[in-house]
């Protein structure tokens, strides 16, 4: 059986990225809320700063409005994904043991996210979507191992290093 630990060192960050997955889901879901007119609103915003940007360094791309949509969704959810796997990793012995768990958990939020999208003016829900923002979540996810690996390697060695056992 697996033990669920909050150490007592790991139990404010614990609850700390606890607090910060449940306000980036909230951030996501209320951004699906919002009526059409005003998510391509902030999309034009974004995309007329990133294309000044670019103009301003002198490379010559062309951003659209769905280019700046589809990297903001994924992006968001690769967020999602690695906060997700973070926490679990702090309040688990054994991540490996909770795979399903998160995985399930990021495959939800973006399918609660495009059923949101029936509620908000000018929107609609799209499996594509949903695909876009699972893929982010899985990336997301795999990071954040990949740097957990690196962490626990890093501190073995410095446990090796100092003479301490595990």
């Amino acid at each position: 059986m697996t033990k669920i630990i909050a150490l007592s060192k790991q139990k404010i960050p614990a609850i700390i990225f606890t607090v910060l997955t449940a306000i980036l889901v909230a951030f996501i879901w209320l951004h699906s809320l919002a009526p059409a007119k005003v998510s391509e609103g902030e999309s034009s915003n974004i995309l007329g700063i990133l294309q000044g940007l670019l103009n301003s360094l002198h490379i010559d791309t062309e951003l659209t409005s769905y280019i700046i949509r589809k990297s903001a969704h994924f992006c968001e959810f690769a967020a999602l994904g690695a906060m997700v796997t973070a926490t679990f990793k702090l309040y688990a012995e054994k991540i490996s043991k909770f795979y399903f768990h998160i995985l399930f958990i990021l495959l939800a939020v973006p399918v609660v996210d495009e059923g949101l999208q029936y509620l908000a003016e000018g929107r609609s829900p799209q499996v594509n979507d949903v695909l876009l923002d699972f893929s982010g979540c899985v990336t997301g996810m795999l990071f954040a191992l990949i740097v957990i690996v690196i962490v626990r390697s890093f501190s073995k060695r410095k446990n090796k290093k100092q003479g301490v056992c595990d």
